[in-house]
């Protein structure tokens, strides 16, 4: 929790497909498209593009990205 309240969000991602000659025939990356928004906003809607070794998580994906207002805050303090 902080000085906003704590951040719920809805997430939907997608696997992007390979591509043939740029990726190889044993990929060790996955590129990904994700979506998500806050429950308390749900008609703003904040998308990434993502770069993650094969194997990584919808979960894990969204929440490095959820992370991001934590930081983003971290920016504002220090600026007040």
């Amino acid at each position: 929790m902080n000085r906003s309240g704590s951040r719920v969000y809805d997430w939907a991602a997608a696997k992007l497909s390979a591509i043939h000659g740029f990726d190889g025939d044993q990929p060790t990356l996955d590129r990904w498209i994700l979506a998500g928004r806050r429950l308390a906003r749900p008609e703003e809607i904040a998308y990434y593009l993502a770069c993650a070794p094969v194997g990584t998580e919808v979960a894990e994906l969204a929440r490095i990205a959820g992370s991001r207002w934590a930081i983003e805050e971290c920016f504002q303090v220090r600026e007040e």
